[in-house]
């Protein structure tokens, strides 16, 4: 069975792919920064979480999310 996809239909579920995402990215920032104390593998998580959010959110504005 074949399915045809358009190119606004792949647009859009990237878009919901890179919401989910950014919403779970922010979720773990906001879990890591209440942690006081974390380990040194949780740092680094943190750290990882906060370089990548603004390049998913940048990717996501180029797709035409709107996240403001």
């Amino acid at each position: 069975m074949q399915i045809e996809v358009s190119d606004e239909i792949v647009d859009q579920i990237v878009l919901t792919e890179l919401r989910d995402s950014i919403l779970g990215v922010k979720k773990d920032i906001n879990t890591l920064k209440k942690n006081k104390s974390r380990e040194a593998f949780e740092d680094s998580d943190l750290k990882f979480n906060e370089s990548i959010l603004p390049h998913l959110e940048a990717v996501y504005d180029y797709f035409g999310g709107n996240l403001k």
